[in-house]
């Protein structure tokens, strides 16, 4: 078995694995540029999509900063990790990618992305902003449009990647046991739509708001 250091934490990665087993960032085989590996994450939406979802983002940076501060933050929900130790090991390399998108993006929460067992040996994910978004109307519309267009891009660009549905909730829904389900489906469906300006911001988010399920969660 030939090692390599893995480009993140610097541990040792079987050139054949995925991701890395220490701290999820997937691996990139040696001799294989990195660039390869990022030139489809660019493409995650249009550059129009993007500008007004900039626009969005600054939005509501205005919004919380105007708020009370964020009550103390508590543990994140309790979630069962998939069966398969293979389709563990995607979803995390999966959720790795995801969590980076959307940090990159929504600047003014800190989302965890946490791979979960999803039905039929599919995995789900939890995604928790560690701020309270949901109720603060611009903060809620740029989250989820940020967070669903993150879990597109990556499973879109994982096409092998059987994905069930996404969790989505906040510290404050948290405490109330409550966060909201939307299908990976839909997330790959909407984020292609997006990046090929195909739908505008507006109608992404009007569907999702039409799909989101509320669901109670463990703690």
């Amino acid at each position: 078995m030939v090692l390599q250091p893995c480009s993140e934490c610097g541990q040792a990665v079987s050139t054949r694995a995925t991701s890395c087993p220490n701290c999820g960032a997937p691996n990139t085989p040696a001799g294989r540029p990195v660039a390869s590996r990022r030139s489809d994450e660019n493409r995650t939406l249009s550059l129009g999509v993007l500008l007004l979802l900039a626009a969005l983002v600054l939005a509501a940076l205005l919004a919380l900063g105007s708020g009370t501060a964020d009550a103390p933050a508590v543990d994140a929900p309790a979630v069962d990790a998939p069966d398969n130790p293979v389709a563990a090991q995607a979803g995390q390399a999966a959720c790795y990618e995801i969590e980076k998108l959307i940090n990159a993006l929504a600047t003014f929460t800190t989302t965890t992305c946490i791979p979960a067992k999803g039905r039929a040996g599919d995995v789900s994910f939890l995604l928790l902003s560690d701020s309270s978004v949901f109720g603060v109307e611009k903060a809620e519309k740029a989250w989820l449009l940020v967070a669903v267009g993150a879990v597109g891009s990556v499973l879109n660009n994982q096409a092998s990647l059987r994905a069930d549905e996404v969790l989505l909730s906040d510290m404050a829904h948290t405490r109330r046991r409550i966060g909201y389900v939307i299908p990976a489906s839909s997330c790959r469906r909407l984020q292609e739509q997006a990046s090929s300006d195909h739908i505008d911001l507006s109608t992404m988010y009007a569907s999702i708001r039409r799909q989101l399920v509320q669901r109670e969660v463990s703690r």
